[in-house]
């Protein structure tokens, strides 16, 4: 039977689904989708209006309080920029039964790729707004640890070691501590998103996974304190919801010759990755699904699907985000 006989919106569904779930970047735990409702096609916008701190001064018993202040309002525009789409078919002669489940799989694996693409995108731009020009220019900006010239080297060792670098969990702490500094706010909703060789470094240290569960720790899944799921959740540490992405922004740079904190050859290149963290209330993202027909193809005997997937982000608070430049650090011995 003809695939242009069941209805778009279910093909469309099923990838919209499988594209939710492999957001990384694009997630809830790292943007906050309240607007996502509100956008129709490409270049739909949305107004996200805003207001700075109020200034709070001591009050005395007796005396005028003075003038009230006039909040500093800012607006910032949530624009959909950003227009993916798919377009593929399935011969009649290969389907013969199989037709519903090739275009299943077909239909997830494109919700997949959609997913990537958007998450390249997103992860982009939030490493670009990290430690720009705070919207509430009483809160300074974000620190950025590490340069790619000299990336913060992460080991895997149990305890600190200046000539191998910082474990992966004290490094967490000194981040988390960074953003406290920074008056990022503190809660369950604080993200770092790092490379799956930083989750194996993390998942290798005592301090984190407990001496058979014994710490503290309550559910132990995959090396990891919590119940780990989809959008990239590896867990929690150190106060932050870890997400794992292969897709951090990366890219190379010279080690050392002599005494090379890093892991590679000496004077070869290593790479570093750059992670980012803060909290989903700093950015706004939305996407959807906009079009998705199903049809006979005019040229062959086969079923067509094809769809459009538009989307936007906007940092509202850019001094919400941080980022850290970063390594794999050389081995040391427990």
């Amino acid at each position: 039977m003809a695939i242009v006989y069941s209805l778009p919106a279910i093909w469309s569904a099923v990838a919209l689904q499988k594209l939710e779930a492999s957001l990384v970047y694009g997630s809830p735990f790292v943007c906050n989708h309240d607007y996502e409702g509100e956008i129709s096609d490409f270049g739909s916008s949305v107004k996200i209006h805003g207001v700075n701190r109020p200034v709070v001064t001591p009050y005395v018993r007796n005396v005028a309080m003075a003038a009230p202040q006039i909040l500093d309002d800012f607006e910032k525009i949530l624009t959909i920029t950003q227009a993916d789409s798919f377009n593929f078919k399935v011969d009649d002669i290969d389907t013969a039964q199989m037709l519903p489940k090739l275009m299943g799989d077909a239909m997830v694996g494109a919700g997949y790729e959609m997913a990537v693409t958007a998450d390249l995108w997103i992860a982009s731009l939030l490493a670009a707004a990290a430690g720009t020009t705070p919207t509430d220019s009483e809160i300074p900006a974000q620190p950025v640890l590490g340069t790619i010239e000299a990336p913060v080297p992460v080991s895997v060792a149990f305890t600190a070691d200046p000539a191998s670098g910082e474990s992966a969990y004290e490094f967490l702490v000194d981040l988390g501590t960074a953003l406290t500094n920074a008056l990022i706010p503190r809660g369950m909703d604080r993200y770092v998103i790092v490379p799956p060789w930083f989750v194996g470094v993390l998942s290798k240290d005592v301090r984190f996974i407990g001496y058979g569960g014994a710490s503290g720790n309550t559910v132990l899944t995959d090396g990891f304190a919590g119940s780990p799921g989809q959008n990239g959740l590896a867990g929690r540490a150190a106060g932050f919801n870890v997400i794992e992405s292969v897709h951090t922004p990366s890219g190379t740079f010279e080690t050392p010759s002599t005494e090379s904190p890093y892991l590679g050859p000496d004077a070869g290149e290593a790479t570093y990755d750059t992670l980012i963290a803060g909290v989903p209330s700093a950015t706004s993202f939305a996407n959807q699904i906009v079009k998705g027909e199903a049809f006979r193809d005019p040229d062959s005997f086969a079923d067509r699907v094809r769809g459009l997937h538009v989307y936007g982000a906007e940092v509202v608070w850019p001094e919400r985000i941080a980022s850290a430049i970063i390594a794999q650090g050389s081995p040391v011995a427990h």
